[in-house]
């Protein structure tokens, strides 16, 4: 378990890691509570970094998320590296909660995210507030009690984020037992 300081340091890391194997620079979108942790949402713990998906900055200069495959051999190697060098643990950094689709996203989520270079290998955007919401939402619905329904209520959504959060929800798990749980 890290905290802002630790997880700022094992980026810090990371980044520097990626730069010198030379590598592709690397931009990924990030979520859970790394990035409540990051944003200042929260004073607690976490235990990994949840990558979202890629983010592609296209000529025009706007941003676009990209589903995440298999992570680049050069960001494996180095979080493997960083992990045994502070201890962290093997999947300190995953894509645990790519399995939303971009097309998926809470609109205008993208647009949204917060920039943070971490070097020129590695740019980091992590999601806002209200993104946040939309998907601890889903995820306390999903899950019950626990770590997202606090994080959620750390996050001090309003009646009327709550309400579109739960809209959103229920388009990605139509399911009435899902449903149900929302309620």
């Amino acid at each position: 378990m890290y905290n802002r300081q630790e997880l700022t340091n094992a980026l810090d890391l990371l980044a520097q890691k990626l730069e010198l194997a030379k590598a592709e620079p690397i931009s990924i979108f990030v979520c859970g509570g790394s990035a409540m942790i990051m944003e200042g949402f929260v004073d607690r713990a976490t235990r990994d970094v949840d990558i979202l998906a890629f983010a592609v900055e296209k000529t025009s200069g706007q941003l676009e998320a990209r589903s995440v495959g298999p992570l680049p051999e050069a960001l494996q190697k180095a979080a493997a590296e960083v992990s045994s060098d502070l201890g962290l643990p093997e999947r300190w950094i995953n894509t645990g909660p790519a399995l939303l689709k971009p097309e998926d996203y809470p609109e205008g989520c993208v647009g949204r995210a917060h920039k943070t270079i971490f070097s020129s290998a590695l740019t980091i955007y992590f999601l806002d507030r209200l993104d946040l919401i939309y998907l601890k939402v889903h995820a306390a619905a999903d899950t019950g009690p626990g770590k997202h329904v606090n994080d959620l209520l750390a996050l001090k959504p309003k009646e009327e984020e709550m309400e579109a959060a739960a809209k959103w929800a229920l388009k990605q798990d139509v399911s009435a037992q899902f449903r149900f749980i929302l309620k």
